[in-house]
């Protein structure tokens, strides 16, 4: 599998057009199969994203992806992150600013869930209940968004 975030022909492709409509991408996996490309994009923005949304991106991306991508056959799937979607790396934090999460950390086996304010190189900063706190991402074991 080859996951794609930044770089290469695949997110080059599909980035500006995303982002020209509004959206993050928070994920985007390109993989090939028997000649059929498959490609499978998670997009983002703080007002949410609908059924309509994911449409209007498919649209737009599928028939770039048919003339970029050297396979007879090209599948596409958008779709939204999802309410309780793992995150799957630092660069997430990022895109999720201001949305709630929760964290399991180093040495704990409770959640922390606050949101998110900063996300930094090496940390992220929550504010839960008045107060910030900064954890550092090798500290954290895992992490999810969290529905308001």
């Amino acid at each position: 599998m080859k996951r794609s975030v930044e770089g290469g022909i695949l997110y080059e492709t599909v980035s500006p057009l995303v982002h020209g409509m509004g959206f993050q991408i928070v994920e985007l996996v390109g993989t090939q199969r028997r000649g059929t490309f498959h490609a499978n994009l998670v997009i983002y923005r703080e007002a949410g994203v609908d059924i309509g949304d994911c449409t209007r991106v498919y649209k737009a991306v599928f028939p770039r992806l048919e003339v970029v991508v050297d396979a007879p056959e090209v599948h596409l799937e958008v779709s939204s992150p999802g309410v309780y979607r793992k995150i799957k790396d630092a660069r997430e934090f990022a895109v999720f600013r201001g949305s709630k999460v929760r964290l399991m950390v180093a040495d704990s086996t409770e959640w922390i869930v606050g949101t998110i304010v900063e996300a930094g190189e090496d940390a992220v900063t929550l504010r839960a209940d008045g107060t910030t706190q900064s954890y550092r991402y090798v500290e954290i074991r895992k992490a999810q968004l969290d529905y308001p």
